[in-house]
């Protein structure tokens, strides 16, 4: 190629003249030292350079001018610049030309990165011989860059332990001068069990290629202590792949917070600026690299899981999650070691798995127990990936804390088994209710036979047995019923009253229970069976706090909230009922006041408490307009206090005098039940009061038996539970033959909802079970008043 003695000549394939005209002037300090015309000549080796036929003579063009380039002194800074600009300039021509196919582009720019590596290392290396120390010795090649930097730095051609330039920071620090490295190099100064270590890492990082690394180790301060340092390094390569450069900044460990830290400090990113990509790497493939490193960074310091990297079972890079997580301190973390955080009843199985993981792409994913900084083993969801980090095995661990989850599944489950246990309660109290029906009955037609008054004063004591049986009976079945009822107006206090044998029965025989009522008390609306449960778990939740035994006091009165009520800023003014369940034990710590309402939360320990009870109690005033507030003092006690709306006046008590009773006369009843005890029951009470029956064990049996003659019967008396037809069904059935039959439906507390659209229909009267003979007697004389 022939030279090129002015810009004019140069064709839009080799560089725009106005550009390299613009470079030039934007250069005066170069222009000043170096005719014009050498840098003609330097562009002309430029641009031979991109064939690659011409390397040789290339490299001898390269040697014989670049020292004439800067034998007029030019400023190491200002020749740096000039020539990295001139590079992009090249480099943008090249990328823009429409003239050059695809894939000559891509040859021509990779031989125009490793040109400009050799370039660069050329200037280095004539800068370092032109110029000399202060004191005298010879200048060591160095970037300058080093050598304001108050962090420890330093630069080694070749191998990272030969003898180079240390820059004024680390002398200082480690107290060594020029004639003392020298002669001992760098083995006196890391400490002698990381130095062989040392060693293999780096033939490690070279032999992969690594152009970046980091590394941990002692070295030996100017105090004569052995002191953690990190050191972050960039390594150069020559074209055959050998290590060209090290170039390194180092850290006190006591100073470090974890790798993006150190990355984001200026020393770190002079790393970048001191040498170029590695010649066998594409700019844009680089440039790739660089930012997935920044990106990952990002990603690894962001992520809500703890995120940490163990090397030969050692942490050497963790993110803020991980310190959060085992609440430990960065610089104790930088020391340690996994084991460190990991309970010990994990450490055999997680060795295993890490043998199988070293070296290996391989991932487990499990569950463990990490050791917090307060002692406690926290269960966590982990998964383990086998990686390469700087040329050595290392595992990448991604970390989940799942104590909530757990604690929440335990206490569901707890739920749930308390949901189990309610839905078993109400079957057996059913059940147990079918089985009173019989009793009480039989215990009153025994009382009432003049002719075994013996035998009648012990079913008398059986009868009142059976009514306190049926009464707890019943209030168990009301707990367990909640949902679907119909509001209606409540007598707080009847309710309270009326529910003194459960609440007792729960309580431990270690509490005593008083009442302090108060008369005259306005209704309430709502539903019956949310309020009982409300009020049982404020009591169960009062025995909870008094293992050892105390008192509850359960108390109501009116309430009227002003306009402006200081103590009840959130409640709406008006006239309520309030009910205060009080008791003697140690009161609610004052932390934990503002979470007790929440679902779950309990201070039980596992499988104590389901964590439901008060926000239920929330849930259902909640939904009844009410409030509840909390009174707690420690070791005196707390007080629940619930308001509920008043619905008015209380409403008048039913009249004394009994409704008129039907004429009385002899009826013919179908009995319809599948228990043979109970239809014999049924059928003896008919007897008893004067009636007739006729029997039928099924659905299908009472069918066959009414068709026949349905004027027959006056009355049918229907079982609910019964198999193949239940009552409900029967009792449609029958009624096809006779459109204005009457039917009493015998019904257990739980079935109430399940016939509750027969309620409008005036042929149905119910009698839930058990019952007395009055009862019975009643019910049949309101089934024949009834018109329909």
């Amino acid at each position: 190629m022939a030279s090129i003695e002015n810009p004019q000549q140069m064709t839009n394939n080799q560089a725009r003249p106005r550009s390299l005209q613009e470079w030039l002037h934007k250069h005066p300090l170069l222009c000043r030292h170096i005719p014009q015309k050498e840098w003609f000549i330097f562009l002309e080796a430029v641009l031979k350079s991109l064939q690659a036929s011409k390397a040789g003579e290339v490299l001898r063009l390269l040697n014989s001018h670049l020292p004439a380039l800067i034998r007029h002194e030019v400023p190491f800074e200002a020749a740096a610049e000039g020539m990295a600009e001139f590079r992009s300039l090249v480099f943008y021509h090249l990328l823009n030309n429409p003239g050059l196919a695809r894939q000559h582009k891509e040859q021509a720019i990779a031989s125009l990165v490793s040109l400009f590596d050799s370039i660069f290392r050329l200037v280095r290396e004539r800068y370092a011989r032109a110029a000399s120390l202060k004191t005298g010795d010879e200048r060591i090649a160095h970037p300058p860059q080093l050598e304001g930097l108050e962090t420890m730095a330093f630069y080694v051609e070749n191998e990272r332990f030969g003898k180079g330039y240390l820059n004024p920071a680390f002398r200082e620090w480690t107290g060594v001068d020029w004639g003392h490295f020298r002669q001992s190099g760098w083995e006196n100064l890391v400490h002698p069990e990381d130095y062989r270590n040392l060693q293999a890492t780096i033939a490690k990082l070279v032999e992969n290629g690594f152009p970046f690394y980091e590394l941990a180790y002692r070295l030996k301060h100017h105090s004569e202590h052995w002191l953690h340092v990190v050191e972050l390094g960039r390594i150069t390569y020559q074209a055959d792949g050998a290590a060209a450069a090290f170039a390194g900044v180092i850290f006190e460990a006591s100073s470090v917070y974890h790798k993006q830290h150190l990355l984001n400090t200026e020393p770190a990113k002079v790393l970048y600026t001191i040498a170029e990509s590695p010649s066998s790497l594409d700019p844009r493939r680089w440039q790739q690299l660089q930012e997935a490193e920044k990106n990952y960074l990002a990603l690894f310091e962001s992520s809500s899981l703890a995120i940490c990297i163990t090397r030969q079972e050692r942490l050497v890079s963790f993110n803020r999650a991980f310190l959060s997580l085992v609440g430990a301190a960065a610089e104790a973390a930088e020391r340690g070691a996994i084991w460190d955080y990991l309970d010990p009843g994990e450490h055999s199985e997680i060795r295993q798995r890490l043998g199988q993981l070293s070296g290996s792409p391989e991932i487990w994913q499990g569950e463990l127990r990490m050791k917090t900084g307060k002692g406690e083993a926290l269960p966590c969801a982990a998964t383990l990936i086998g990686i390469q980090q700087e040329g050595e095995a290392a595992v990448l661990w991604e970390i989940a804390d799942i104590s909530r989850p757990r604690a929440l599944e335990r206490q569901l489950l707890q739920a749930q088994k308390m949901e189990t246990l309610g839905n078993l309660a109400a079957g057996i109290a059913h059940d147990f209710n079918n089985t009173l029906g019989a009793i009480i009955p039989a215990s009153q037609l025994t009382m009432e036979d003049p002719s075994h008054p013996e035998t009648g004063q012990r079913a008398r004591l059986i009868f009142h047995m059976a009514q306190r049986a049926a009464a707890l009976n019943r209030y168990l079945l009301s707990y367990t019923e909640l949902a679907g009822e119909r509001k209606e107006s409540i007598d707080l206090n009847a309710l309270i009253q009326e529910s003194r044998d459960l609440l007792k029965k729960m309580a431990s025989p270690l509490i005593a229970i008083e009442y302090a009522l108060e008369e005259d008390l306005p209704n309430i609306t709502g539903e019956r069976n949310q309020l009982l449960q409300a009020l049982v778990n404020l009591a169960l939740n009062a025995g909870e706090a008094m293992p050892q035994g105390g008192k509850i006091f359960i108390s109501t009165r009116r309430r009227v909230v002003p306009q402006k009520a200081d103590r009840y800023r959130a409640v709406k003014p008006g006239v309520y009922v309030e009910m205060t369940v009080r008791d003697t034990g140690p009161g609610i710590p004052k932390e934990i006041r503002n979470k007790i309402f929440k679902p779950f939360f309990t201070t039980k320990s596992a499988g104590g408490s389901s964590g439901l009870g008060l926000s239920v109690v929330y849930g259902i005033l909640k939904k009844h307009g009410g409030y509840i507030t909390l009174q707690s003092a420690e070791n005196q006690g707390s007080a629940f206090k619930v308001l509920l709306p008043a619905a008015g006046k209380k409403s008048a008590p039913p009249s004394s005098q009994p409704p008129p009773r039907a004429e009385a006369r002899s009826l013919t009843l179908l009995v319809v039940d599948d228990e043979v005890y109970l239809r014999e029951v049924l059928v003896s009470m008919a007897r008893h009061l004067g009636h007739r029956s006729v029997e039928a064990a099924s659905g299908k049996e009472a069918i066959i038996a009414y068709k026949d003659d349905p004027a027959k019967f006056d009355l049918v008396i229907l079982d609910y539970a019964m198999p193949d037809l239940n009552g409900k069904e029967t009792y449609l059935a029958l009624k096809r033959f006779n459109p204005a039959l009457r039917v009493i439906l015998c019904t257990g507390y739980g079935e109430r909802r399940e016939v509750a659209d027969l309620a409008r229909d005036p042929g149905v009267r119910f009698l839930p079970k058990p019952f007395t003979i009055e009862t019975f007697r009643e019910v049949i004389e309101e089934a024949l008043r009834k018109k329909l």
